[in-house]
């Protein structure tokens, strides 16, 4: 604000405290979304790669090797997921239509093999229960709740992550109007 009677406005002088000097680093944001898509791309690799890892060597028509191995992978999830997040999240922000159009398509078809998987693990889940006795019993339950919520949930996050990657690729490149 200028003073009554003058041009100048008020200067304020600030001295500096005593110490050592902090540094402060100019935030780059667009380096920061590509370190979380590259360590989100890290971990959905070594998920992946767990999973894949999983279904080796393959024993399908033995119930109780389906069993366990649909239990497992969809147990691994989780870290597949984050790392998925990140690499959203980093074409979303940075813009990227490839990106964004791959991510949604690994979703997609994320979402298709645990639907398979889910069909597969439901066909065995009634041997598994009669086979299971005593304490067994309870714990065969407790894995057969926590894999059927683990892939509706995961299932269902891929599909909503998918629509999502592909609506913004959609108003991105002009395909809808605001």
């Amino acid at each position: 604000m200028p003073e009554s009677g003058g041009s100048d406005p008020k200067k304020i002088l600030v001295k500096a405290a005593p110490g050592p000097r902090i540094r402060v680093v100019v935030p780059d944001t667009a380096a920061a979304w590509r370190w979380v898509g590259w360590i989100g791309a890290v971990l959905a690799l070594a998920g992946l790669m767990d999973l894949g890892l999983a279904w080796y060597p393959p024993a399908f028509g033995r119930p109780e090797w389906e069993f366990a191995t649909v239990a497992q992978v969809f147990s691994g999830l989780p870290l597949v997921a984050i790392g998925l997040v990140g690499v959203l999240g980093a074409a979303l922000a940075l813009g990227r239509k490839w990106l964004l159009i791959g991510t949604g398509v690994v979703l997609v078809l994320g979402a298709l093999a645990i639907l398979v998987s889910l069909g597969l693990f439901v066909t065995v889940v009634p041997l598994a229960l009669r086979s299971a006795e005593g304490m067994a019993s309870a714990g065969i339950k407790k894995l057969i709740i926590k894999t059927l919520w683990l892939g509706l949930v995961f299932g269902a996050g891929f599909v909503g992550a998918a629509v999502a990657a592909f609506r913004q690729v959609r108003l991105k490149t002009g395909g809808a109007h605001a």
